[in-house]
């Protein structure tokens, strides 16, 4: 124990989860420790820890203990979640809500100290009905109580939404009175605002939850519906072999009716389960609804705000003050007897354990005679005395009684076992084939996402190969446009070449008109010689100083010379002619020879422009060919990243569930 600056006493507790009860805070008692309550049974156990019977030793009040394991994992969690739960049960005074007294922890476990309620919960109770449901009548008064605590709720200041309604957290007492528990999923609203929180069981989800669109209060309303369903037909209303299944019936509000259910509960549900939360029927309304008011005396009975409800401030001290579940409001709506007097003896419950009997007879020992006289029973008189052993001896003659019957109590509890053992292995059977149809479709998503990545690394090798292959393309596009740019070159040294040529031919052709020119030449050197010889002759003619003889001589002189020059004349003129053939023919053979080169060149300038023409179109097609291969080749790969990142997500979401 440690002392805290006020002196008071509190648990030594290194990693607290909570803060001090209100009680201990205020210095009315130290913090209570587990060793000061006697452990009678237990009464359940859940994911967050367990719950049991227990009796404080000082006082005998008996309470239910819920006991939170701090080491789970879970609960270290959910600390949060505890700390606003404890805060809201102190909040809520309502008689069809399990109180919360108070609380403590030590290094292990957080215990709440709740009101104990004797029949246990909806869904185990429900379970032992042969038709595993419940009659219009008492489900009626079950969702009067449950609809007057939720109306409660609703009513504070900021409003109170439940948010996990279903029969487990559902309790009776001894009269059938229902009460509502496990606040672990509450929460407030404040104005205009929504809860964004996915949480409740998923066969109780509304849809607004499913869309996860926000929700209000008329979260519990659907809840209530859902519920007024199962307890009248033992099944949920809407069908779904998985969650996929379910969430869609519950979308489309496809409700599985029976034949046999009441035409006015019918109503009543179908007014509740409306898919707009904005449609469902009011709180209010479901009180007045033909349903209720045809099986309940008192709809509006505890029907009432929190500002209505008169509650002491004064916090409750668990070393002193016994429970008092006596609710009173303003308008008188909550009236119940007074307790009898101070001095009257508390009868023991069933539940609790009792003394032990032997031979059929009651057997008390010295210690249990001095719990049952108190010090006040010492001062009173023989008579009084007598007659306060007495009833004793009755109450316990009653509870031996009960004892003897509870034989048959403990079959029943066997029976009941026995078929939770069953539901729980069908359950189970269920469960475990859900989980390996999980991991057959993750093994199979793996194998999609296997085989994806597979064709992703086959295209990479094809772009790879592409690449390569367009690499070589341009190398021989480059060397080709090295060829052409050769065969350019080489076009233009012809071209040159030809110039040249022509050149020379022409200065040939230059030459042999020069020729021809000379040769006219000729022609008029013998036309001038002719001239000489005619002159000459008639000179010889006319000249009177020649002799006959000398006539003679020069005739004969002049045949010879005549002779010699027509034979000269007639060579002349044959090689004349033939150098103008010889010229003619050269003329002809060199024409005939630039005509063919040029028509080489012009033929090979052509073929080379066709060439490089269709080599350019050639790679143009390639060029296209391979833009468009590579846009699909990308395309295919952004597919691919798209189905594997939605593979991926399946994936995350099948190990989240």
């Amino acid at each position: 124990m440690d002392q805290n600056p006020k002196g008071l006493k509190i648990n030594k507790v290194s990693n607290r989860f909570l803060p001090v009860a209100e009680s201990v805070s205020k210095g009315l008692e130290e913090e209570p420790k587990i060793t000061d309550f006697t452990v009678n049974r237990l009464l359940g156990k859940g994911s967050f820890g367990k719950v049991q019977l227990v009796t404080h030793k000082v006082t005998g009040a008996i309470y239910a203990i819920k006991s939170i394991d701090k080491k789970d994992k879970n609960n270290q969690e959910g600390k949060p979640y505890f700390r606003r739960e404890i805060e809201i049960m102190y909040k809520v005074h309502h008689p069809n809500i399990v109180k919360l007294y108070s609380h403590f922890e030590d290094e292990e476990f957080c215990y709440f100290i709740m009101e104990y309620v004797s029949k246990g919960n909806l869904f185990t109770i429900m379970s032992k009905q042969k038709s595993k449901s419940f009659e219009a009548k008492l489900v009626a008064n079950y969702i009067k109580d449950l609809v007057s605590a939720i109306y409660y709720l609703h009513s504070m200041d900021p409003p109170i939404i439940h948010r996990d309604i279903k029969p487990e957290n559902i309790l009776l007492n001894e009269q059938g009175q229902l009460k509502l528990t496990d606040f672990g999923w509450s929460n407030y609203v404040n104005d205009n605002e929504t809860r964004a929180t996915y949480c409740g069981t998923p066969v109780y989800l509304a849809p607004e939850m499913i869309k996860s669109i926000g929700h209000d209060e008329s979260l519990d309303i659907w809840c209530i519906g859902v519920l007024t369903f199962e307890l009248l037909t033992g099944d949920i209303p809407f069908p779904g072999d998985n969650m996929k299944q379910l969430s869609d019936s519950i979308l489309k509000t496809k409700i599985k009716w029976p034949k046999d259910i009441d035409p006015n509960a019918k109503d009543l549900i179908n007014k509740i389960l409306k898919p707009d939360p904005k449609d469902r029927i009011p709180l209010v309304e479901i009180l007045k609804h033909p349903f209720i008011t045809k099986y309940t005396e008192n709809p509006t009975q505890f029907l009432f705000k929190s500002s209505e409800i008169k509650d002491s401030d004064k916090p409750y001290v668990i070393s002193k003050d016994i429970p008092n579940l006596n609710i009173t409001t303003s308008e008188d709506k909550l009236k119940k007897k007074k307790e009898t007097s101070n001095n009257q003896v508390q009868q023991v419950p069933i539940d609790i354990e009792v003394n032990i009997i032997k031979n059929n007879k009651p057997c008390t020992n010295e210690s249990n005679i001095t719990k049952i006289i108190s010090e006040s029973d010492l001062q009173l008189n023989i008579k009084e005395l007598y007659d306060k052993l007495k009833v004793d001896y009755e109450s316990l003659m009653v509870a031996y009684n009960n004892i003897v019957t509870s034989k048959s109590d403990l079959s029943k509890k066997l029976e009941e076992l026995t078929y939770k053992e069953k539901f729980f292995y069908k359950e189970k059977e269920s469960l475990l084939k859900e989980l390996e149809d999980k991991d057959n479709e993750k093994l199979a998503l793996h194998k999609t996402v296997a085989e994806l990545n597979q064709k992703i690394v086959e295209k990479e090798n094809k772009i790879k190969i592409l690449t390569r292959n367009f690499a070589i393309f341009e190398e021989r596009k480059t060397k080709d446009e090295q060829e052409i740019n050769r065969l350019n070159a080489e076009i233009e040294r012809i071209y040159k070449e030809k110039e040249e040529n022509a050149k020379e031919y022409k200065q040939q052709i230059e030459d042999l008109q020069i020729k021809l020119v000379n040769e006219d030449n000729f022609e008029n050197q013998m036309t001038h010689i002719r001239q000489s010889i005619s002159g000459m002759n008639e000179r010889l003619n006319f000249n009177p100083g020649f002799s006959s003889y000398q006539n003679e001589e020069v005739n004969d002189l002049k045949k010879k010379l005549e002779a010699e020059l027509k034979e000269t004349k007639e060579f002349l003129s044959k090689e004349i002619e033939n150098l103008k053939k010889e010229s003619a023919k050269e003329k002809e053979k060199y024409l005939v020879i630039i005509k063919n080169k040029e028509e080489e060149i012009k033929k090979l300038a052509e073929e080379k422009i066709i060439v490089r023409e269709n080599e350019s179109k050639k790679y143009e097609k390639i060029l296209n060919k391979y833009e468009i291969t590579m846009k699909l080749r990308e395309s295919e790969i952004e597919s691919l990243k798209l189905k594997i990142k939605k593979m991926e997500n399946m994936i995350s979401q099948s190990a989240k569930k």
